[in-house]
């Protein structure tokens, strides 16, 4: 039983230095008694010494310390520090009385760094329209003159509606966001300013801030005239009355994120096409020449057994179509992850997706072309973007298993060209939208996955962006985007 007592403290130790937190004892004079391994990990073998002097060189104690309020209080405490080896701590002191009844403090710090830098960037950003809204409050009660200013020199789009959700102010950043001017939504509901498919989504977050809540950060898409969609992270604030009570207005600045996104995506996607080269670069050296022996096998085969009986003659068929699209399924993952240079030219885009339609729709495909009467040339690879538009048609046409409608529009506004290719499929499920364009990612029994993956990579060489629409039983839509800059009206 002795043995055990002895032991007891030096196990209990042992749980105490597992902790992902620092615990220390302090005597009343200042002196560190105990210290878990967390604690010595971070300022050292301090066991013994005041802590002002083994913490902070110092040969008194800290004025501003909190911690030996709990012997005058009898009471936890909780505050904040900031540690010598500049990380942020919350830190609870409590009041410790030993056996033999001298009075300790017992100190736990956790390290809050992480989450009070991420807390201090939110912090600042809605600090200062915070202060903007509470700097105008009064003046708001008896003019709205004073939101002439900060709208019409705000960088960041800033919107204001009422309780009723009507849309009250919107300023000149707000009109580049959109492409809609203040005269076009004032008044009106602020469901317009969102696409369908997030529009319940968005005005659920919206209702709970008339409810009380405010946005520190939060992500909602706002639609464009044009029909695209941005990616803008909110914050908010509400506007009361003098009461503090009555909600007058909500006020909303936003920070447009899509190209930070657009290019967070593109990063992840070269390096999945870089590790699909490493492996595919492998992969042709060691297949090639095995199919290069099967090939010229075959051939001799058919040389030497030109009168055999029609099962070897159809087996030694399969042999060489498999061969072939063992071939090119190599190539195309070369060509994937190292596409040839652009050799660029003016393309005239109705001709040439007329000849894309002939070389890809078979009879059973009625095609219907939606044109503009103007002439719209591109400067593109007419060979790379053939292959491109090729892979979309092939897809829209296996979809429709070969008998269908396929749509092809072409339009135009202030900054895109826009070709949409529509079938009459049975549509791609929602949980596969984002996924069809990912390398080696198919729904067919024999598909590959890579007639989307090459024709994306080729889109995106020429500074253009392919996405997908789609309805369970209404078939999908996929549009290329190229933008302004890179096409000629005539």
């Amino acid at each position: 039983m002795d043995k055990a007592k002895k032991q007891s403290p030096q196990q209990f130790n042992k749980v105490l230095d597992m902790l992902p937190v620092y615990l220390v004892l302090l005597t009343p004079d200042y002196y560190i008694q105990f210290a878990n391994r967390f604690f010595r990990e971070r300022f050292g073998d301090v066991v013994g010494k005041t802590c002002y002097e083994s913490l902070f060189k110092r040969t008194k104690p800290c004025e501003k310390c909190q911690t030996f309020k709990v012997l005058q209080t009898d009471k936890p405490l909780q505050w904040d520090w900031v540690g010598p080896d500049k990380h942020y701590y919350s830190i609870y002191d409590f009041p410790y009385i030993q056996a033999d009844g001298s009075r300790l403090i017992m100190e736990v710090g956790i390290d809050v760094t992480k989450e009070k830098r991420t807390q201090e960037a939110l912090r600042k950003a809605h600090n200062s329209l915070e202060a903007r809204v509470q700097e105008r409050t009064k003046e708001l009660q008896e003019t709205r003159d004073y939101l002439d200013n900060l709208f019409n020199y705000a960088n960041a789009p800033i919107i204001v509606w009422n309780p009723e959700f009507k849309i009250t102010r919107f300023n000149h950043a707000f009109e580049r966001l959109t492409r809609l001017t203040a005269a076009e939504v004032l008044g009106r509901k602020l469901d317009v300013l969102f696409p369908e498919n997030n529009r319940e989504t968005s005005m659920e977050l919206i209702r709970n801030l008339v409810k009380g809540e405010r946005w520190e950060v939060v992500e909602i898409p706002i639609l464009r005239a044009d029909g695209t969609v941005r990616t803008v992270l909110w914050n908010s604030a509400n506007i009361y009355a003098d009461d503090g009570i009555t909600l007058v207005a909500i006020i909303a600045q936003g920070q447009d994120i899509t190209t930070l996104k657009d290019t967070q995506g593109k990063l992840l996607s070269y390096e999945r096409l870089a590790t699909i080269g490493k492996v595919s670069g492998s992969i042709a050296h060691e297949i090639r020449n095995p199919l290069a022996i099967i090939d010229s096998s075959l051939f001799y085969l058919e040389k030497i057994l030109p009168d055999t009986d029609e099962r070897v003659k159809t087996h030694l068929s399969r042999i060489s179509s498999a061969t072939r699209q063992c071939a090119s399924v190599i190539e195309a993952l070369l060509k994937m992850t190292h596409p040839d240079e652009l050799r660029l030219g003016s393309v005239d885009l109705q001709k040439f997706i007329d000849v894309i339609l002939s070389e890809y729709c078979p009879v059973g495909i009625t095609t219907v072309n939606d044109f503009l009467s103007e002439t719209i040339t591109i400067k593109g690879d007419q060979e790379q973007l053939r292959i491109a538009f090729g892979n979309i048609i092939r897809n829209a046409v296996q979809a429709m298993n070969g008998r269908g409608t396929l749509t092809i529009a072409i339009r135009t506004n202030r900054d895109n060209v826009d070709i949409s290719i529509g079938d009459t499929g049975p549509g791609i499920p929602p949980e596969n939208i984002e996924k069809i364009f990912e390398p080696l990612f198919s729904t067919k029994a024999k598909g590959v996955g890579l007639g989307l993956s090459i024709a994306k990579s080729i889109v995106e060489l020429h500074d253009g962006k392919i996405t997908a629409t789609s309805e369970l039983g209404e078939g999908a839509v996929f549009t290329v985007r190229f933008p302004l800059s890179q096409t000629n009206r005539s």
